[in-house]
């Protein structure tokens, strides 16, 4: 399963951002928002472009967002992902990863730092795809992540 993640895209257009993703986007099985959406109609455009979309709740999401869940667990095959935007006061990948006991992802997706990160903490893959409107660390990014069984191999581009 090959997975689009996005974060913090704060308001900005789907229609405007979407020429900027790379190539092979709309070849995604589905799409991840690690939250800071702050705009519906890129809400509703993401479920109209992906039959599959995971979305939690930033902490800039307010109003009409609520029901929005905080967090996200679901598998791809055996592997188990864990999806947070990160602005609690566990927002380390140490803390994001406790926080999901005493279930153990294997992929743990988040945001809110706006810069890209990508490590394995205590066994898990954590990543952050940076911004797609307001990065951090230079450029807008978004992050590719591929699943084959249980190997997860992953890209960021940058916009």
């Amino acid at each position: 399963m090959k997975l689009l993640v996005l974060s913090d895209s704060h308001g900005k257009k789907f229609e405007d951002i979407s020429p900027l993703f790379p190539p092979d986007w709309a070849e995604c099985d589905a799409v991840v928002h690690c939250g800071d959406i702050e705009s519906m109609s890129f809400l509703d455009s993401l479920y109209a472009y992906f039959p599959t979309a995971y979305v939690v709740r930033g902490n800039c999401d307010k109003y009409d967002h609520e029901d929005l869940p905080g967090t996200l667990l679901f598998r791809v095959g055996s592997v188990c992902v864990a999806v947070v935007h990160g602005n609690s006061a566990r927002h380390t990948p140490h803390g994001l990863i406790a926080s999901f006991l005493p279930e153990r992802p294997d992929l743990l997706l988040f945001g809110h730092t706006h810069r890209r990160f990508a490590e394995v903490v205590e066994g898990v893959l954590c990543i952050n795809p940076g911004s797609v409107a307001r990065p951090r660390d230079g450029r807008a990014s978004l992050a590719v992540v591929e699943i084959l069984g249980t190997d997860i191999q992953y890209r960021f581009e940058y916009l």
